[in-house]
């Protein structure tokens, strides 16, 4: 079967923390004594309320399809979640539901990248990142936070990284998978419409 092109995309080293983590599990179920590092996973089971309730809504009938979005009532908490945490003000309308981060990026590099762009991403970074960054046939940029630094990014060279092709500039806090987190310092240059644009600090 010949597959299309962006198959390519969402391939390589992302694909090989899978392979790894798959070959994990299947040592782990042949008995083998295997302490699973590989994708995150937690080890840990669904709280028994969460599970209780989830339950309690499929007898109700609650099987059916939701808006793309997510649920309003959903999407109203986490703006007002957002907004009392950070001081910024965000309407329901601009918030949208996504069922993981792989989803989230994959979807939003397809809406705001295309082939000759470039998306800025720091380094240490989750091993799929660059796929779904990539998929949309942008060049992913990277920005090393080095082990020296304390997994801390260098400002200026994430500045100098900014070209007239940057589309996004994508980072975890905390980091994954150092766990690393920015500081208000720095999200505060980082958000400045200067520093965006590549105009300076």
């Amino acid at each position: 079967m010949q597959y299309s092109p962006l198959v390519k995309r969402i391939a390589g080293e992302g694909a090989d923390a899978w392979l790894i983590h798959y070959a994990a599990r299947e040592a782990l179920e042949r008995g083998e004594d295997v302490i699973l590092l590989s994708v995150g996973d937690p080890d840990l089971d669904t709280p028994a309320p969460v599970l209780e309730r989830a339950i309690e809504r499929l007898r109700a009938g609650d099987t059916h399809y939701t808006p793309a979005t997510g649920r309003q009532h959903l999407r109203e908490a986490i703006a007002a979640a957002h907004g009392a945490r950070t001081g910024q003000i965000v309407e329901s309308a601009n918030v949208i539901f996504l069922a993981g981060a792989q989803n989230a990026l994959f979807v939003t590099s397809l809406c705001i990248a295309g082939p000759g762009d470039e998306v800025i991403a720091l380094e240490p970074l989750y091993p799929s990142y660059p796929a779904t960054l990539e998929v949309s046939g942008a060049r992913m940029v990277r920005v090393a936070a080095p082990a020296a630094r304390g997994f801390r990014v260098d400002l200026a060279a994430l500045e100098a990284a900014i070209t007239p092709r940057t589309r996004a500039l994508f980072f975890a806090t905390p980091n994954n998978p150092s766990g690393v987190i920015l500081s208000e310092a720095d999200l505060a240059v980082i958000g400045a419409p200067a520093f965006l644009v590549g105009g300076g600090r």
